[in-house]
This record gives structure tokens, sequence and C-alpha cells, in this order.
């Protein structure tokens, strides 16, 4: 096994080990796992689709699609406060901010440069980079 892959097995195996990733599986897990809060997404998904039909067909009945529309966001709502959903959401944020740590480093070591997050408005940067 050449050095490369065997020190991409350690990184594999430290990131394994990470509690973030350890926190996400069990989150993932409990969100999962929660019946009321499954069932919630799938009462979502059925509104969202059949906002999405109602869409579609012509003309449009403004009164069925913003009922549709306004049931919608209130399951949303519940879902997002499900403390299961909100759990997993924090671990799912962890995880993503270390995967970009990692991604950004194996960048830099690529290409030699510091990735940015340049969203082409300079008035908030503080870089020179004049995009």
């Amino acid at each position: 096994m050449s050095t490369l892959n065997e020190r991409l097995e350690a990184l594999g195996e430290a990131i394994m080990a990470d509690p973030r990733r350890a926190a996400w599986i069990e989150a993932r897990d409990a969100q999962a796992a929660d019946e009321a809060l499954q069932g919630k997404i799938a009462e979502f998904n059925e509104v969202r689709n059949e906002l999405m039909e109602a869409n579609m067909q012509g003309p449009v009945d403004e009164d069925r699609a913003k009922s549709l529309s306004e049931k919608m966001n209130a399951v949303y709502t519940e879902i997002m406060g499900n403390p299961n959903m909100i759990k997993f959401m924090e671990a799912q944020e962890e995880l993503s901010a270390m995967i970009q740590g990692i991604n950004n480093r194996i960048q830099f070591f690529v290409t030699g440069e510091e990735p940015t997050a340049c969203d082409g408005n300079c008035a908030s940067c503080s870089s020179n980079c004049g995009a």
C-alpha cells in the first residue's frame, strides 16, 4: 500500500473515531427512530407534492395553493422544533464543518493556496483579491 493510501486510511480511521461523527450518528439514528417525527416528515412531503401538483395545473387555485403552502410551513415548523431534529441538525452542522475543514486543508496541499469563501461582495471583505 502506498504512503498516500496508508495516510488516507489513517485519516479515515481518525474521522470515524471523531466525537463529532459519533454525535452525528447518534443524532441521525435518534431522529430516524422518532416515529412522530418521521410521520411529520412524511406529511410534509405529501403536502409539498400536493402543492407542486396544484401549481402545475392551470389555472392555479390561489386559495388552495395558499392553504397548502401554509400547511406545509406549519408542518415544517413542527419538524424543525422537534428535539431529535434539532440535535440532528446541530450534529450535521458540526460534521459538515469538520469535513469542510479537512477539504480546505487538502485543497491547500494540492494548490498551495488557502481556500476562500468569497461571495463576490467586496464591501464586507478585508481581502485584497479584487474579485
